[in-house]
């Protein structure tokens, strides 16, 4: 999606846009604060934007915290962020969710011999192997990411997907890149302002 695409749904008028933050962007709560602060700014237009997390995404950070934190970590460190922002929810994965799941990767690979060939390439291309032609990939066998259980939430959910990843997991999907996501927020909220409509984000990621 180009920017002109990006700012045109997020402008959808009497519409709230859900986007979906994978765990790249979302382990960072410096980037997530800026994020929020970006549509908290958008408040009182007729249009705005919601952020949400995934479940499993969240397990993801909440063990990126205990390995950082060791015993010092506690579950007020997560809850205490969440529920001081108005604009970012947690989402469960839900029945309804695994359901969508599995159609969604039945629509991708027709046979379990596609979709074990699928994870074999995501895990190859992760480890720069992908060029490998003396690797036996018939007998290959991998587990899947939790990337597939994030985009396909996003996708039942009609949510954009917010992510630094191109692997197989999200090609399908509708997704910006974190740079893309924050240019368009910016613009609109310098929009509301009265700022130039040009004025660039802080750089510093």
């Amino acid at each position: 999606m180009d920017d002109a695409g990006l700012q045109a749904r997020l402008m959808a008028t009497g519409a709230v846009t859900t986007v979906s933050i994978d765990t790249n962007i979302s382990r960072s709560s410096r980037i997530m604060v800026e994020l929020l602060e970006l549509a908290g700014a958008l408040k009182g237009m007729e249009f705005g934007v919601r952020l949400v997390v995934s479940a499993p995404a969240l397990a993801e950070i909440i063990m990126d915290l205990r390995q950082r934190f060791g015993d010092r970590y506690a579950p007020e460190m997560i809850a205490d962020f969440i529920e001081g922002n108005d604009y970012l929810e947690i989402e469960a994965f839900t029945r309804a969710d695994a359901e969508h799941q599995a159609e969604r990767l039945t629509r991708l690979f027709a046979d379990d011999a596609s979709w074990q060939s699928a994870k074999v390439d995501a895990a190859l291309a992760d480890l720069k192997l992908a060029h490998r032609d003396d690797i036996d990939r018939s007998k290959a066998r991998c587990s899947a990411t939790i990337d597939w259980l994030i985009g396909s939430q996003a996708e039942r959910g009609g949510w954009l997907l917010a992510t630094h990843d191109k692997g197989p997991e999200f090609a399908d999907l509708d997704r910006v890149s974190l740079e893309r996501l924050r240019r368009a927020l910016h613009t609109l909220s310098a929009s509301r302002r009265g700022d130039v409509a040009s004025e660039e984000p802080p750089s510093g990621l």
